[in-house]
């Protein structure tokens, strides 16, 4: 609670002072703090060693998801639908566990993104996330993804939240190697999101939103699977994931944005 709600209030802060916003260093340092709660709080990495390592990663985690939202938030319902299939599979996955925490919260904002997105595709009375909703988004499901056990079976079960924010994290990833090669600033804006060169490829921004989903979806399903499964099984999973967002990245890139 104490971390969501200085995140909500910075992404407030910075929805307030458009159309320039806050420095994004003032918002980093803010999501620090708030990954700053969760580990004071026991909320952290915990197959890593040695500790400070963990609480390294955990605010590294922490900073990137809450920025993975914030920057697939670039059409009508992308960030909330994403949203949704992740909780639906955190809650999923946690169920067994008795994790309440992530229970009740998974099962919140599923429910929250549910109602939240007819609005965001309204076109009479629209409703956007902002930053206050897509940081707060991204800080939540973070959290959740730290909360339960993912290793019951094998040792690769515990990368299981990387499917399940996968689409979100390679939005992020994609933005940043391309601007980095063209030599400009990761943190500053561009058309260079993966859905936008959907759109550029002639998708409808309806069809787009409903495709990546889709395979939210899948990749939620695969990371139930290596929950579940033997080794050498998760192991052939994480492999042909990697190899199919290697392709998609590479065509991807090849659309060109002008």
């Amino acid at each position: 609670l104490g971390g969501g709600t200085i995140i909500f209030l910075v992404g407030l802060a910075d929805d307030m002072r458009r159309p320039g916003g806050l420095d994004w260093k003032t918002k980093m340092l803010v999501q620090v703090l708030a990954a700053g709660f969760l580990m004071a709080f026991g909320i952290r990495i915990r197959f890593i060693q040695p500790p400070y390592l963990a609480y390294a990663l955990t605010g590294l985690w922490v900073v990137g998801i809450c920025n993975a939202f914030n920057i697939v938030d670039i059409m009508d319902g992308l960030a909330a639908s994403q949203a949704a299939v992740a909780a639906f599979a955190f809650l999923v996955i946690s169920l067994p566990s008795e994790e309440v925490y992530v229970n009740f919260a998974a099962a919140t904002i599923l429910g929250v993104c549910l109602g939240f997105l007819p609005w965001n595709f309204s076109t009479k009375s629209k409703i956007f996330l902002g930053d206050s909703g897509s940081l707060l988004l991204g800080f939540v499901l973070s959290a959740l993804a730290l909360g339960t056990n993912y290793s019951r079976v094998n040792p690769l079960g515990v990368y299981a939240p990387l499917f399940i924010l996968l689409v979100p994290i390679f939005d992020t990833l994609f933005v940043m190697v391309l601007r980095l090669r063209k030599g400009h600033s990761p943190f500053l804006g561009s058309k260079d999101h993966f859905a936008l060169r959907l759109e550029r490829m002639g998708y409808h921004r309806h069809h787009i939103v409903a495709l990546c989903a889709a395979v939210s979806g899948i990749l939620a399903m695969c990371a139930f699977l290596v929950t579940r499964v033997t080794l050498l099984w998760s192991i052939w999973i994480y492999t042909i994931v990697v190899l199919w967002a290697a392709s998609v990245s590479w065509r991807i890139a090849q659309v060109d944005m002008g």
